[in-house]
This record gives C-alpha cells, structure tokens and sequence, in this order.
C-alpha cells in the first residue's frame, strides 16, 4: 500500500510540473498584449513644463509638470502631471482627424488659426458650445500642447518651458480692468 502511494504521490508531483511548465509556456509565448488602457505609462514624449497662473495680470503660483505625449490611432493625449499635487493633473485630448481639442467633456475647435507665433504657431480654440463660466480660450499647438487658458474668472494658466519662457510675455490674455 505504501508503494502505491509514493508512486501516486509520484505522478501528482509530475504532472503539477508539467501543468506549471505549460503554463509558462503559453504565456510567453502569446507575445506582449497591444496596449489599450489610456492611464498606462507608454508616452512617446516627456518634457518638463511650468505652470504660471496668473490672477488678471499678477502672478499667482508657479508649479512644476511634466508633460506626457500619448498617441492613441487618431488621438493625442496630453497629460500634464503636477510633481507635488497629484490631485492637479491635467489631461487634453487633441483628434487629429478632426483637429478638435477635448478638455474634459468640453470639445473645443479651432477659431484662429497661427493666432499666437513663437518658434511653435499656436491656434486658438474657443468650446464649440459655449457654457456660461466655461474654459476659453486655448492656444494650443499639437507638437507644442497646450501654451495657455483662461477660465474666464480672471485666471489664465500658461505651460512654458526653460526655453520659451523668455520669449513670452506673461500675461498673454489682457484683461481692461476699467
């Protein structure tokens, strides 16, 4: 009887191995899996940028993000990632078919085309439905992302980087504050 059971014991032992070899076996064999989830960390890009906030035409905060570039087939996801805050990520989608730029749910077309020129020409985007207290206008460039927002509360956000940020003069939208 004690027989029996070391060889029985003998063959479970086997055939767990082999269940695990071909385990291994499909699975590195499938290949690596096409990547679909838009939070995974692929970017074809990464650049540093500095948010500038301003409250009408004074300086309010300075924050570092760095900037990912995705390309998704006809989409161009920019996700801006603040280094102190996660809570203040930013993300822009850019449709390329279409030319349209998606800030949240609120879609955005172009209204001015090289309406602000450095070394990238930046169009102006104003929301395609306007809501009252809405985000407008965007300068966005799409190699470049977004340069600047106005929230239409008197506060204006720009992306710069070490680079550009001498040749932009801050503030861009003029508020006539009589």
């Amino acid at each position: 009887m004690k027989k029996i059971w070391n060889i029985l014991l003998i063959l479970v032992g086997i055939a767990s191995l082999a269940l695990i070899a071909i385990t291994i076996f499909i699975a590195t064999s499938m290949g690596k899996r096409a990547n679909t989830d838009l939070n995974k960390d692929d970017g074809i890009k990464i650049v540093n940028r500095i948010l500038y906030v301003y409250e009408f035409d004074s300086l309010k905060t300075k924050t570092d993000y760095e900037l990912k570039i995705l390309e998704r087939d006809s989409v161009r996801i920019f996700k801006y990632k603040n280094l102190k805050d996660s809570t203040r990520n930013i993300a822009f989608r850019f449709n390329k078919l279409n030319s349209n730029l998606y800030f949240g749910p609120d879609k955005f077309n172009v209204v001015e085309s090289d309406n602000y020129r450095t070394e990238f020409n930046f169009d102006k985007y104003e929301l395609t439905e306007p809501i009252m207290d809405g985000v407008g206008p965007i300068l966005f460039n799409k190699t470049y992302g977004v340069l600047a927002w106005d929230n239409n509360w008197g506060n204006q956000f720009y992306f710069v980087n070490e680079v550009n940020i001498d040749k932009i003069d801050l503030p861009i939208f003029k508020y006539n504050m009589e």
